[in-house]
């Protein structure tokens, strides 16, 4: 027999077979018994264990082949189910990975409405009073209005984008605009105190400790 067993049944009806037999018969049939289920290919000693030998060979034949049987879908279906788990796996790799590229799109998407949540388009006229406040101390008002409506118009064209992105902060765009401009008409109507008054009060609505 190709493939061991661990165990073997063993028929109680047999005994009508061996009750006639010695003690010593007995126990050289039980050796045979024992050898041929080893597959040991063992020959029977005498003519008598050959004889009382075939029947319960035979049985244990349809047992062994049904055994084999049983043993070999076992393994079948060990293997299907090692196949379904690592194709699972894989699927489920897949689908994480996929999953994990959603999620990524998903916050690139929510990064981008935040964005548009926190940045509002501003009105014209709310973009001039922020240049006239800003450059209150230094530019004429009406170099500031004209600018605040160049630095309005650029960004509408634009559809409020700097680069690539949507613009997050008005505040850090204008200062960023009005830091560029090398050549601004400058005011000289203001005397030093009424600037410094001036700055005072600003600072004062802004909520500064002086």
């Amino acid at each position: 027999m190709a493939e061991n067993k661990k165990s073997v049944l063993l028929y109680c009806d047999i005994i009508h077979t061996v009750k006639e037999l010695s003690d010593e018969e007995a126990g050289i049939l039980f050796k045979h018994y024992l050898a041929y289920i080893n597959d040991l290919n063992p020959t029977p000693k005498d003519k008598l264990t050959q004889i009382v030998f075939e029947p319960i060979k035979q049985n244990l034949k349809r047992d062994y082949v049904k055994w084999l049987d049983k043993s070999i879908k076992n393994k079948e279906i060990a293997i299907a189910g090692w196949e379904k788990r690592k194709n699972a796996n894989a699927s489920e790799s897949i689908k994480d990975d996929a999953n994990d590229a959603d999620k990524v799109k998903d916050k690139v998407i929510d990064k981008d409405i935040i964005e548009d949540f926190d940045f509002k388009k501003p009105s014209l006229e709310y973009c001039i009073e922020l240049f006239k406040t800003k450059t209150a101390f230094n530019w004429t008002e009406n170099y500031a209005v004209k600018s605040a409506n160049t630095f309005y118009y650029f960004y509408e064209s634009k559809n409020w984008m700097v680069g690539k992105n949507k613009m997050k902060s008005l505040n850090a765009a204008i200062g960023g605009w009005i830091s560029r401009d090398t050549k601004p008409e400058l005011s000289t109507t203001k005397t030093q105190e009424q600037i410094n008054q001036e700055k005072l009060a600003y600072c004062k609505t802004q909520g500064f400790q002086l």
